[in-house]
């Protein structure tokens, strides 16, 4: 089981839309998530066993990069990451595709 909070920048006081954490069901964390205000998304993956990154994913959501999707995966001690990045929805590997965050209205 998981559980989610988000939290919505309803005000505009901050250069973000919403961010996003959720849990493991022994309560450490699963993923965390920022939607801006430019429409760019990053979240990050952490892995079960230590908590340490897993990844992360970067969404050009204005369009102000040569990139739509940007990878950074972790190795395990959380040194040497290893940058990919993805022009197309397709060309993004599945591990991640339904991890971009929607965006509150």
């Amino acid at each position: 089981m998981q559980t989610a909070i988000i939290s919505a920048d309803v005000g505009n006081a901050f250069a973000l839309d919403a961010r996003t954490t959720t849990n493991n069901a022994d309560g450490t964390i699963s993923t965390l998530g920022t939607v801006f205000d430019s429409g760019d998304q990053i979240i990050f993956a952490f892995q079960t066993e230590d908590g340490q990154r897993d990844w992360r994913l970067e969404v050009d959501g204005d369009n102000s990069s040569d990139w739509l999707y940007r990878v950074t995966e972790y190795a395990v001690d959380g040194i040497n990451p290893i940058v990919t990045t993805y022009d197309t929805d397709a060309a993004l590997p599945e591990l991640y595709v339904g991890y971009a965050l929607v965006e509150l209205i």
